[in-house]
């Protein structure tokens, strides 16, 4: 027998819980009420019929999504089944066009397939408060949050004891932000406010605290270091080597360009005199010591900054008085010939031949 079938499609996704469940309980069944004649337009005799639902996703050809065999009785020819009790319709994905074709008995699959249209509290089904699904984040997708609202656009408000925020690649932490604030990038225990594994690249860092900064690794900069505050210290190894009122005052890195030849001075708030003068060439450094002034008797020096020739030196309990021979009267101009003990070389040998014979 052939059948010609007069056929209304609904879609029935009916909530059977309340709207506040923590998850929506629906039936997945899907209602398919229709008429059969013949193809003559003669209503068929109320039997049991097999019907044969099939879904597909073109309007011809293709294979079946869906596939399941259902035997329903008529009532004036009419017909009502539900389709998803023995094949479950969980796993179709309704969010594309599908067609559905019936099979009675042992006849061919009837023709043209009729496309599934959708009751019409489904289209508000779609949304969620009137909102599209593109309206949300996705997790299995890519999203994008955009607004123009003047107010901050994404709040994470976390009142548990868990952590605040986690970003994650393929399992391994990228950003973590713990429950006490710090944050962590490079690692998933952050212990300080700010904690990085890895090279951290910036044009400029301010400290806005007198609080020690430590540094595991060195220090290489380009343009010098400079101490701003007079009663800092610049040491190595706890040593104080700049500032802090000792070792040395200035200290200044020379690098390739407008600075390279410039000659820089190093001195000492212990002895005033004592200078090392720097003068860099490119990557060449040439050290020169240098003296100012005088250097003390404590020290090995003099305490005098200048000396004529032939001055002789005498102690004054603190350092050194510096005479002339001229003054002293040392000078053969100054020195009667006997009267000082004082003979030239041809007068010693006259009194001495006069006197007595050598032997």
């Amino acid at each position: 027998m052939s059948f010609l079938t007069l056929l209304s499609i609904i879609l029935s996704l009916f909530l059977t819980s309340p709207a506040y469940s923590a998850t929506s309980q629906f039936s997945k069944l899907l209602s398919y009420q229709g008429k059969l004649t013949t193809s003559a337009g003669v209503t068929v005799a109320d039997s049991t019929y097999n019907f044969r639902f099939r879904i597909y996703t073109t309007a011809t050809g293709g294979s079946a999504i869906f596939d399941e065999t259902i035997s329903a009785t008529t009532v004036g020819g009419i017909f009502s089944i539900q389709a998803g009790n023995a094949s479950s319709t969980a796993d179709l994905n309704f969010n594309q066009p599908l067609y559905v074709g019936m099979t009675i008995n042992n006849d061919p699959e009837m023709t043209p397939r009729k496309e599934l249209s959708s009751a019409p509290f489904a289209f508000e089904a779609d949304k969620l408060d009137g909102l599209d699904s593109s309206d949300f984040v996705q997790t299995n997708s890519t999203s994008t949050i955009a607004s123009t609202s003047a107010n901050t656009i994404f709040t994470v408000n976390q009142q548990g004891t868990g952590g605040i925020l986690s970003l994650q690649k393929t399992g391994v932490s990228m950003l973590e932000v713990t429950n006490d604030g710090n944050v962590g990038i490079g690692t998933s225990s952050p212990y300080a406010k700010l904690s990085v594994v890895g090279e951290v690249v910036a044009s400029k860092f301010t400290a806005t605290s007198t609080a020690t900064s430590t540094f595991g690794g060195g220090i290489s900069s380009a343009k010098g270091i400079n101490i701003e505050d007079p009663s800092a210290c610049f040491s190595v190894a706890g040593v104080c080597i700049a500032g802090g009122g000792g070792g040395i005052t200035s200290l200044r890195a020379e690098y390739s360009g407008a600075q390279s030849n410039v000659a820089q001075i190093f001195s000492t708030t212990s002895d005033t005199n004592l200078n090392l003068i720097i003068t860099s060439a490119g990557g060449t450094h040439t050290f020169t010591p240098s003296w100012s002034g005088s250097l003390s008797v404590s020290r090995g020096g003099t305490g005098l900054t200048t000396a004529s020739l032939g001055d002789i030196l005498v102690g004054n309990g603190t350092g050194y008085t510096a005479y002339s021979t001229s003054t002293l009267g040392l000078l053969t101009t100054n020195v009667a010939e006997g009267t000082n003990l004082y003979f030239t070389n041809d007068r010693f040998d006259t009194r001495l031949s006069s006197t007595t014979t050598l032997p």
